[in-house]
Parts: C-alpha cells; structure tokens; sequence
C-alpha cells in the first residue's frame, strides 16, 4: 500500500531535500490511513483506504 501510494505521488525516490518533505509526508500520511482504518475495525475495504489515501495526498482534504 505504502509502494503505491507513494510512488503515484511524489514519484522515483532522489536526495533533493524537498523530495525528502514530500516523502515523509506521503509514508506518515499512508501510514496514518492504515492506522485509522485498522482502528475501526476495517470497516471500509482496503482499496477504498487505498483510494482515500492516494487522493488525500495528491489532492489535499477537499478531495471527494
């Protein structure tokens, strides 16, 4: 989960600090769905936090 989101987002991985921003932003915010999602009791199929996932991050919290 973590592979995909990230690498759709912020792409091939380089040493440029802002990619590093960018990084740790997209794995915290990923690992912070999942922790959600397993919290209550995965109530919504993981694509569909995949999907939550990968929007947030590109989109921001206005994203549907």
């Amino acid at each position: 989960m973590i592979k995909n989101v990230v690498t759709s987002n912020v792409g091939l991985i380089d040493n440029t600090s802002s990619r590093s921003f960018q990084l740790a932003f997209a794995v915290n915010t990923t690992l912070l769905f999942y922790s959600e999602w397993i919290r209550g009791n995965k109530k919504m199929p993981i694509d569909n936090i995949i999907d939550l996932t990968y929007k947030t991050i590109k989109y921001g919290i206005s994203a549907k």
